[in-house]
Protein backbone atom coordinates (compact mmCIF):
# COMPACT_ATOMS: atom_id res chain seq x y z
CA UNK A 1 0.00 0.00 0.00
CA UNK A 2 1.20 3.12 -0.72
CA UNK A 3 -0.31 6.63 0.96
CA UNK A 4 0.92 9.83 0.42
CA UNK A 5 -0.10 13.16 -0.22
CA UNK A 6 1.64 14.15 -2.95
CA UNK A 7 1.41 11.71 -5.15
CA UNK A 8 -1.56 9.28 -6.45
CA UNK A 9 -2.54 5.52 -4.37
CA UNK A 10 -1.16 2.75 -5.10
CA UNK A 11 -2.61 -0.50 -4.78
CA UNK A 12 -5.90 -2.52 -4.08
CA UNK A 13 -8.28 -2.43 -1.65
CA UNK A 14 -7.35 -5.74 -0.05
CA UNK A 15 -3.87 -4.24 -0.01
CA UNK A 16 -4.92 -1.23 2.46
CA UNK A 17 -7.13 -3.66 4.72
CA UNK A 18 -4.67 -5.85 5.18
CA UNK A 19 -2.09 -2.63 6.01
CA UNK A 20 -4.71 -1.54 8.60
CA UNK A 21 -4.87 -5.45 10.18
CA UNK A 22 -1.14 -4.90 10.59
CA UNK A 23 -1.04 -2.00 12.29
CA UNK A 24 -3.94 -2.61 14.36
CA UNK A 25 -6.46 -0.45 15.95
CA UNK A 26 -10.51 0.17 15.79
CA UNK A 27 -11.79 0.75 12.58
CA UNK A 28 -15.78 0.64 13.92
CA UNK A 29 -17.59 1.39 17.03
CA UNK A 30 -21.44 0.34 17.54
CA UNK A 31 -22.68 2.95 19.48
CA UNK A 32 -26.33 0.98 19.90
CA UNK A 33 -24.48 -2.16 21.13
CA UNK A 34 -21.40 -0.92 22.77
CA UNK A 35 -19.40 -3.03 20.27
CA UNK A 36 -16.07 -2.56 18.73
CA UNK A 37 -14.74 -4.01 15.15
CA UNK A 38 -11.04 -3.71 14.87
CA UNK A 39 -9.19 -3.44 11.87
CA UNK A 40 -7.47 -6.92 12.06
CA UNK A 41 -10.41 -8.57 12.97
CA UNK A 42 -12.50 -6.95 10.12
CA UNK A 43 -9.69 -8.29 7.82
CA UNK A 44 -9.91 -11.88 9.11
CA UNK A 45 -13.95 -11.80 8.69
CA UNK A 46 -13.33 -10.43 4.66
CA UNK A 47 -10.87 -12.94 4.67
CA UNK A 48 -13.16 -15.93 5.48
CA UNK A 49 -16.14 -14.30 3.73
CA UNK A 50 -14.12 -13.90 0.80
CA UNK A 51 -12.99 -17.06 0.75
CA UNK A 52 -16.38 -18.51 1.33
CA UNK A 53 -17.94 -17.05 -2.21
CA UNK A 54 -14.59 -18.29 -3.76
CA UNK A 55 -15.78 -21.76 -2.40
CA UNK A 56 -19.25 -21.54 -4.21
CA UNK A 57 -18.05 -20.76 -7.59
CA UNK A 58 -18.18 -17.13 -8.26
CA UNK A 59 -15.94 -16.05 -10.72
CA UNK A 60 -13.56 -12.56 -10.29
CA UNK A 61 -15.41 -9.61 -11.14
CA UNK A 62 -18.41 -11.44 -10.44
CA UNK A 63 -21.30 -9.27 -8.72
CA UNK A 64 -22.40 -9.61 -5.04
CA UNK A 65 -25.91 -7.89 -4.04
CA UNK A 66 -25.83 -6.60 -0.88
CA UNK A 67 -28.74 -5.65 0.63
CA UNK A 68 -28.02 -4.16 4.02
CA UNK A 69 -28.62 -1.10 6.60
CA UNK A 70 -25.73 0.63 8.54
CA UNK A 71 -24.06 -2.43 10.42
CA UNK A 72 -21.44 -4.88 11.21
CA UNK A 73 -22.74 -7.26 9.10
CA UNK A 74 -22.68 -4.85 5.79
CA UNK A 75 -19.03 -3.46 6.84
CA UNK A 76 -17.84 -7.25 6.37
CA UNK A 77 -20.14 -8.15 3.69
CA UNK A 78 -18.40 -5.20 1.40
CA UNK A 79 -15.11 -5.30 2.25
CA UNK A 80 -15.42 -9.59 1.93
CA UNK A 81 -16.73 -8.78 -1.56
CA UNK A 82 -14.16 -6.45 -2.34
CA UNK A 83 -11.10 -8.69 -0.57
CA UNK A 84 -12.06 -11.73 -3.06
CA UNK A 85 -11.80 -9.72 -6.09
CA UNK A 86 -15.81 -9.51 -6.08
CA UNK A 87 -17.77 -6.27 -7.54
CA UNK A 88 -19.63 -5.69 -4.19
CA UNK A 89 -22.81 -4.15 -5.53
CA UNK A 90 -24.55 -2.35 -2.39
CA UNK A 91 -28.44 -1.76 -3.14
CA UNK A 92 -30.30 1.58 -2.63
CA UNK A 93 -32.47 0.57 0.26
CA UNK A 94 -34.68 4.28 -0.07
CA UNK A 95 -34.78 3.96 -3.91
CA UNK A 96 -38.22 1.41 -3.79
CA UNK A 97 -39.11 -2.04 -4.65
CA UNK A 98 -39.16 -1.18 -8.89
CA UNK A 99 -35.84 0.34 -8.30
CA UNK A 100 -33.92 -2.60 -6.23
CA UNK A 101 -35.69 -5.67 -8.62
CA UNK A 102 -34.11 -3.76 -11.09
CA UNK A 103 -30.64 -3.62 -9.73
CA UNK A 104 -30.76 -6.75 -8.75
CA UNK A 105 -31.81 -7.99 -12.63
CA UNK A 106 -29.24 -5.60 -14.19
CA UNK A 107 -26.24 -6.32 -11.99
CA UNK A 108 -27.04 -10.33 -12.81
CA UNK A 109 -25.73 -11.08 -9.15
CA UNK A 110 -26.34 -15.03 -8.41
CA UNK A 111 -25.21 -14.47 -4.88
CA UNK A 112 -26.90 -12.07 -2.19
CA UNK A 113 -26.18 -10.82 1.30
CA UNK A 114 -29.16 -9.82 3.18
CA UNK A 115 -29.46 -8.34 6.35
CA UNK A 116 -31.99 -9.82 8.47
CA UNK A 117 -33.58 -6.29 8.79
CA UNK A 118 -33.64 -6.11 4.83
CA UNK A 119 -35.41 -9.68 4.48
CA UNK A 120 -38.98 -8.62 3.60
CA UNK A 121 -37.61 -5.56 1.36
CA UNK A 122 -35.57 -8.17 -0.56
CA UNK A 123 -38.75 -10.55 -0.60
CA UNK A 124 -40.80 -7.67 -2.07
CA UNK A 125 -38.30 -7.26 -5.32
CA UNK A 126 -39.39 -10.47 -5.94
CA UNK A 127 -36.14 -11.39 -7.94
CA UNK A 128 -35.62 -15.16 -8.64
CA UNK A 129 -32.44 -16.85 -8.99
CA UNK A 130 -30.76 -15.09 -6.49
CA UNK A 131 -29.01 -17.37 -3.73
CA UNK A 132 -28.89 -15.69 -0.29
CA UNK A 133 -25.45 -16.08 1.35
CA UNK A 134 -24.37 -15.79 5.30
CA UNK A 135 -21.01 -14.33 6.62
CA UNK A 136 -19.39 -17.76 7.55
CA UNK A 137 -16.17 -17.69 6.33
CA UNK A 138 -14.02 -19.96 4.84
CA UNK A 139 -10.06 -19.62 5.43
CA UNK A 140 -8.07 -22.25 3.48
CA UNK A 141 -9.20 -21.46 0.14
CA UNK A 142 -6.81 -19.84 -2.47
CA UNK A 143 -8.55 -16.18 -3.49
CA UNK A 144 -8.34 -14.42 -6.93
CA UNK A 145 -5.45 -12.19 -7.54
CA UNK A 146 -6.84 -8.74 -7.44
CA UNK A 147 -5.01 -5.87 -9.26
CA UNK A 148 -5.44 -1.75 -8.91
CA UNK A 149 -7.30 -1.99 -12.09
CA UNK A 150 -10.10 -4.94 -10.82
CA UNK A 151 -13.59 -3.67 -10.46
CA UNK A 152 -14.54 -3.43 -6.81
CA UNK A 153 -18.03 -1.36 -6.91
CA UNK A 154 -21.28 -1.54 -8.93
CA UNK A 155 -24.07 1.27 -7.82
CA UNK A 156 -26.65 2.32 -8.74
CA UNK A 157 -28.36 5.55 -9.22
CA UNK A 158 -32.32 5.49 -7.49
CA UNK A 159 -33.94 5.72 -10.36
CA UNK A 160 -36.08 9.33 -9.84
CA UNK A 161 -35.93 10.28 -13.52
CA UNK A 162 -36.19 6.61 -15.22
CA UNK A 163 -34.31 3.56 -15.02
CA UNK A 164 -31.43 3.90 -12.16
CA UNK A 165 -28.19 3.76 -14.29
CA UNK A 166 -25.08 1.65 -12.67
CA UNK A 167 -21.86 2.48 -12.19
CA UNK A 168 -18.73 1.17 -12.05
CA UNK A 169 -15.52 2.14 -10.06
CA UNK A 170 -12.01 0.07 -9.69
CA UNK A 171 -9.83 -0.42 -6.51
CA UNK A 172 -7.82 1.86 -8.04
CA UNK A 173 -10.59 4.67 -8.29
CA UNK A 174 -12.17 3.91 -4.65
CA UNK A 175 -8.75 4.29 -3.35
CA UNK A 176 -8.06 7.92 -5.31
CA UNK A 177 -11.41 9.39 -4.05
CA UNK A 178 -10.62 8.03 -0.27
CA UNK A 179 -6.94 9.93 -0.60
CA UNK A 180 -8.82 12.72 -2.17
CA UNK A 181 -10.93 13.21 1.07
CA UNK A 182 -8.13 12.50 3.54
CA UNK A 183 -5.88 14.95 1.59
CA UNK A 184 -8.56 17.79 3.56
CA UNK A 185 -8.56 16.50 6.39
CA UNK A 186 -6.91 18.97 9.07
CA UNK A 187 -5.73 15.96 11.30
CA UNK A 188 -2.29 15.76 12.85
CA UNK A 189 -2.83 12.15 13.17
CA UNK A 190 -5.87 10.54 11.80
CA UNK A 191 -5.43 7.37 13.50
CA UNK A 192 -6.72 9.55 16.44
CA UNK A 193 -9.86 10.70 14.62
CA UNK A 194 -13.48 9.13 15.12
CA UNK A 195 -15.88 9.63 12.29
CA UNK A 196 -19.28 10.44 12.54
CA UNK A 197 -21.06 7.49 10.19
CA UNK A 198 -24.21 8.50 9.85
CA UNK A 199 -24.69 8.49 6.04
CA UNK A 200 -26.31 5.42 4.21
CA UNK A 201 -23.53 3.00 3.48
CA UNK A 202 -25.20 1.84 0.42
CA UNK A 203 -24.50 5.84 -1.07
CA UNK A 204 -21.19 6.72 -2.49
CA UNK A 205 -20.82 9.31 -0.13
CA UNK A 206 -20.75 7.19 2.90
CA UNK A 207 -18.41 4.70 0.80
CA UNK A 208 -15.86 7.44 -0.11
CA UNK A 209 -16.03 9.70 2.97
CA UNK A 210 -16.66 7.10 5.82
CA UNK A 211 -15.45 3.48 4.80
CA UNK A 212 -13.10 3.88 2.64
CA UNK A 213 -11.84 7.28 3.85
CA UNK A 214 -11.23 5.44 7.27
CA UNK A 215 -9.42 2.29 5.58
CA UNK A 216 -7.03 5.19 4.07
CA UNK A 217 -6.32 6.77 6.83
CA UNK A 218 -6.54 3.98 9.90
CA UNK A 219 -9.69 6.89 11.32
CA UNK A 220 -12.35 4.81 13.32
CA UNK A 221 -15.84 5.16 12.24
CA UNK A 222 -19.22 5.75 15.07
CA UNK A 223 -21.45 3.67 13.08
CA UNK A 224 -25.22 4.52 13.48
CA UNK A 225 -27.77 2.28 11.68
CA UNK A 226 -29.93 5.49 10.31
CA UNK A 227 -29.63 9.51 11.03
CA UNK A 228 -31.66 10.04 13.87
CA UNK A 229 -30.60 13.74 15.44
CA UNK A 230 -30.73 13.12 18.53
CA UNK A 231 -28.97 10.01 18.34
CA UNK A 232 -26.21 11.74 16.70
CA UNK A 233 -25.81 14.25 18.86
CA UNK A 234 -24.81 11.95 21.25
CA UNK A 235 -23.03 9.99 19.56
CA UNK A 236 -20.71 12.52 18.68
CA UNK A 237 -20.31 13.81 22.51
CA UNK A 238 -20.03 10.44 23.33
CA UNK A 239 -17.06 9.38 21.31
CA UNK A 240 -15.66 12.57 20.50
CA UNK A 241 -16.19 12.71 16.88
CA UNK A 242 -13.68 14.70 14.96
CA UNK A 243 -15.21 14.24 11.78
CA UNK A 244 -18.51 14.77 10.40
CA UNK A 245 -19.75 13.66 6.59
CA UNK A 246 -23.51 14.42 5.67
CA UNK A 247 -26.18 15.89 3.71
CA UNK A 248 -27.48 19.37 4.26
CA UNK A 249 -30.82 18.02 5.45
CA UNK A 250 -28.82 16.11 8.06
CA UNK A 251 -27.17 19.76 9.50
CA UNK A 252 -30.83 21.28 9.17
CA UNK A 253 -32.09 18.73 11.37
CA UNK A 254 -29.34 19.30 14.21
CA UNK A 255 -29.89 23.26 14.10
CA UNK A 256 -33.47 22.46 14.36
CA UNK A 257 -32.72 20.09 17.55
CA UNK A 258 -33.57 21.25 20.80
CA UNK A 259 -30.98 18.94 22.32
CA UNK A 260 -28.33 21.08 20.36
CA UNK A 261 -27.86 24.15 22.65
CA UNK A 262 -26.66 21.24 25.53
CA UNK A 263 -24.86 19.08 23.18
CA UNK A 264 -20.90 19.32 23.57
CA UNK A 265 -19.57 19.39 19.63
CA UNK A 266 -16.36 20.65 20.92
CA UNK A 267 -14.39 17.63 19.24
CA UNK A 268 -15.75 18.60 15.79
CA UNK A 269 -12.73 19.45 13.59
CA UNK A 270 -13.99 19.45 9.79
CA UNK A 271 -17.75 18.76 8.08
CA UNK A 272 -18.12 17.39 4.93
CA UNK A 273 -21.44 18.74 3.00
CA UNK A 274 -22.71 17.08 -0.15
CA UNK A 275 -25.06 15.16 -2.05
CA UNK A 276 -27.04 18.46 -2.51
CA UNK A 277 -26.06 22.37 -2.63
CA UNK A 278 -25.77 23.75 1.34
CA UNK A 279 -28.62 26.33 1.09
CA UNK A 280 -26.82 29.71 2.08
CA UNK A 281 -29.22 29.73 5.13
CA UNK A 282 -28.23 27.03 6.43
CA UNK A 283 -24.43 27.70 5.71
CA UNK A 284 -24.91 30.68 7.58
CA UNK A 285 -26.84 29.57 11.00
CA UNK A 286 -23.97 27.10 11.20
CA UNK A 287 -21.02 29.99 10.89
CA UNK A 288 -22.93 31.89 13.51
CA UNK A 289 -23.05 29.25 16.09
CA UNK A 290 -19.44 28.62 15.29
CA UNK A 291 -17.90 30.73 18.11
CA UNK A 292 -14.21 29.08 17.47
CA UNK A 293 -10.86 31.27 16.79
CA UNK A 294 -11.11 32.37 12.97
CA UNK A 295 -8.32 29.51 12.53
CA UNK A 296 -10.09 26.90 13.78
CA UNK A 297 -13.59 27.55 12.16
CA UNK A 298 -15.70 24.58 10.57
CA UNK A 299 -17.03 26.50 8.03
CA UNK A 300 -15.59 29.00 5.78
CA UNK A 301 -16.43 29.82 2.46
CA UNK A 302 -14.88 27.05 0.71
CA UNK A 303 -16.46 24.78 -1.98
CA UNK A 304 -15.16 21.05 -2.64
CA UNK A 305 -16.54 19.16 -6.19
CA UNK A 306 -16.59 15.91 -7.04
CA UNK A 307 -17.35 12.69 -4.37
CA UNK A 308 -16.02 14.92 -1.70
CA UNK A 309 -19.01 17.38 -2.26
CA UNK A 310 -18.65 20.74 -0.50
CA UNK A 311 -16.04 20.91 1.86
CA UNK A 312 -16.64 22.86 4.78
CA UNK A 313 -13.24 22.51 6.20
CA UNK A 314 -10.95 25.57 6.57
CA UNK A 315 -7.77 23.43 6.17
CA UNK A 316 -9.14 23.15 2.50
CA UNK A 317 -7.47 26.42 1.90
CA UNK A 318 -3.93 24.65 2.42
CA UNK A 319 -4.33 21.65 0.53
CA UNK A 320 -5.80 23.80 -3.25
CA UNK A 321 -2.84 22.40 -4.54
CA UNK A 322 -3.86 18.63 -4.10
CA UNK A 323 -5.80 17.34 -6.99
CA UNK A 324 -6.94 21.04 -7.80
CA UNK A 325 -10.03 20.22 -5.65
CA UNK A 326 -11.31 22.91 -3.98
CA UNK A 327 -13.22 26.05 -5.60
CA UNK A 328 -13.12 29.51 -4.28
CA UNK A 329 -16.38 30.86 -3.71
CA UNK A 330 -15.53 34.43 -4.27
CA UNK A 331 -14.89 33.52 -7.95
CA UNK A 332 -17.88 32.41 -9.70
CA UNK A 333 -16.11 30.95 -12.69
CA UNK A 334 -14.09 28.88 -10.37
CA UNK A 335 -17.26 27.47 -8.81
CA UNK A 336 -18.04 23.53 -8.43
CA UNK A 337 -20.79 21.74 -8.81
CA UNK A 338 -22.04 19.18 -5.70
CA UNK A 339 -22.15 16.59 -9.00
CA UNK A 340 -19.20 18.33 -10.44
CA UNK A 341 -15.77 15.98 -10.56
Amino acid sequence: MKLDAGAPPSGTIRDWLQARALGGGTAVVFPETCSTLRWETLRAAARGFAGALTGRGMAKGESLAIVAPNSREAVIAFYGAVYGGFRATLINLAAGRDAIRYALEHSEARFAYVHDDCAETFAQAGVGGVEQVGLDGVDNIALHDVEPGDHALLMYTSGTTGRPKGAMLGHNQLAMNAQQVAAINPFDNPRDEVFMGALPFFHVFANTSLLNHAVASGASIAMVPRFEAKQVLQTIQKHKATGFPGVPTMFQALLDHPDLPKSDLSSLKVCISGGAPMPAQVHAKIRRRDRRPAGRRLWPDRECGGSLGQSLCRHAQARDDWAGCCRDRSDPARQGRPDQA
